[in-house]
């Protein structure tokens, strides 16, 4: 006879409450089909108070961070893992979206525009400063002043998170994707 489907939510929720119990021990296999259990409801928290997808991505990237170190902390008596997850999603989230990202650093600070003009002067071709002055054009500010301070200025990711005030994975993915999109325009 085929399982009600209260009784395979029941099930659900006890895998993944066993799931993240086998997490806080730092049993890694389990903290991976944690993920693959939950990341598409915790996504979809991200996706709805940032209406943004890369943000929402970097998010849930961060809130698996958080769920890996403090999962010690989760309690079963004291309600179920889902909602557990959900509101250290949703406390995050919101934590960071009062951080305005990038607001600490301007795109006209003197400092990054001399260097991006220093180095694209010192190109031996030309077309391939146009080209790389075009393609910085296509990239949202908050990704093109990553790059810059990335490779003209040497800040190490940790520096640039620190500067900017968002977490460390949020900054690799978006120097990462700003890296491809330049990557695509040049090719």
């Amino acid at each position: 006879m085929p399982q009600s489907s209260s009784a395979q939510a029941i099930d659900e929720a006890s895998a993944v409450t066993a799931l993240l119990l086998s997490t806080a021990t730092g049993d890694r296999a389990a903290f991976g089909a944690l993920y693959q259990a939950a990341a598409p409801i915790l996504y979809g928290i991200c996706l709805r108070l940032t209406r943004d997808r890369d943000r929402a991505t970097d998010l849930l990237q961060d809130v698996f961070v958080r769920i890996w170190q403090k999962a010690p902390l989760f309690d079963p008596t004291r309600g179920s893992a889902f909602a557990w997850m959900a509101v250290l999603t949703r406390n995050h989230v919101l934590s960071l979206l009062d951080k305005p990202i990038g607001d600490t650093m301007s795109l006209d600070d003197e400092a990054v525009l001399a260097a991006v003009d220093g180095r694209l002067a010192q190109q031996p071709d030309p077309g391939l400063a146009l080209d790389l002055e075009r393609c910085l054009g296509l990239l949202t500010e908050r990704s093109r002043r990553l790059v810059l301070l990335t490779y003209l200025q040497g800040l190490t990711f940790e520096e640039l998170a620190e500067r900017v005030g968002a977490p460390l994975g949020s900054v690799k993915s978006w120097v990462r994707r700003a890296v491809l999109k330049l990557k695509e325009c040049l090719a």
